[in-house]
């Protein structure tokens, strides 16, 4: 709900330093979706008693705390988002950094780290499950690569009510 609150604020405030962080806080939660997910589905298979695994959690939480740490300090450095300043409609008015990349790159690792656990469990339980959530995780991979590359008919559409629905679903196959 926070998260769909931050989108309207985002796109209907007439403060600029304010529409600029909600778009930096807007990716703090897909930044930490994927990584909840992940961890969930790692438990949910019984690998999180592993030491290896507990050892790659707090590698994989590490490496999401510093993208979303990226993200918020993106004023200062202009790696992640490269805003038109000056243009009335800047929030509309952008580019991507290379480090946006990095980001997107990272939730869409974590997106298929977490379908690849799934389908590794469904293949010895629930061999009807496997096409299923094969679809749904070749969805997700998808709508993020074509979001990435500004594709209008995904880039209009709201990614994070789309990674929400897409979670729910692989958890509930």
């Amino acid at each position: 709900l926070g998260w769909m609150i931050l989108v309207l604020v985002k796109y209907s405030t007439d403060f600029p330093l304010l529409t600029e962080y909600g778009w930096y806080l807007f990716y703090v939660p897909m930044i930490f979706l994927p990584l909840l997910s992940m961890l969930g589905v790692w438990r949910t298979a019984g690998f999180d008693a592993r030491a290896e695994v507990k050892r790659l959690e707090v590698a994989v939480g590490g490496v999401s705390i510093a993208l979303a740490l990226v993200v918020l300090t993106n004023g200062i450095h202009k790696n992640v988002f490269r805003f038109e300043r000056g243009a009335p409609d800047f929030s509309s008015n952008y580019t991507y950094g290379p480090l946006y990349f990095v980001v997107m790159g990272w939730i869409l690792t974590l997106f298929l780290m977490a379908g690849a656990v799934l389908l590794m469990v469904a293949r010895r339980g629930l061999h009807q499950a496997i096409f299923l959530l094969t679809l749904v995780v070749l969805f997700g991979v998808l709508f993020g690569v074509l979001y990435v590359q500004r594709v209008q008919a995904v880039l209009t559409s709201n990614i994070s009510l789309v990674f929400v629905i897409l979670f729910t679903v692989i958890t509930e196959i």
